[in-house]
């Protein structure tokens, strides 16, 4: 009776043995995938954090270029707009010096236009 107690025991041990081999073998096939899911989520982490630095680094090159664009066009805007007030400037001189009276004229009505706006009030 001994003897069946003895095996009877010792295949107890043997299963309780092997379903913790089995449990031990489940929890390290649970923290594999575990680590491939992290290895995963870093590699998708880190594209993404490459894709948003090259975006940035396309975002402040085009307003780099903007900008330059800008400031051209704000210096031909200058240039355009000083060179038609010195025609403005000349025109204005040669047709005082060639017609004055004309020019006092002009002139007159004008000023008695804008105090008639200003005093009308």
């Amino acid at each position: 009776m001994d003897d069946q107690h003895t095996t009877s025991g010792s295949d107890t041990a043997t299963d309780m043995m092997n379903k913790g081999n089995e449990v031990l073998n489940k929890g390290k096939d649970a923290l594999n995938k575990g680590k491939e899911r992290l290895s995963d989520w870093q590699k998708t982490a880190s594209g993404a954090l490459d894709q948003a630095k090259s975006t940035a680094q396309d975002l402040g090159s085009r307003m780099q270029e903007t900008a330059r664009q800008a400031q051209e066009t704000a210096r031909a805007t200058t240039d355009t707009l000083r060179e038609q007030g010195s025609q403005a400037r000349d025109f204005i001189l040669r047709s005082v010096e060639e017609q004055p009276m004309m020019c006092l004229v002009i002139a007159a009505a004008v000023g008695y236009g804008l105090a008639f706006l200003i005093h009308r009030r």
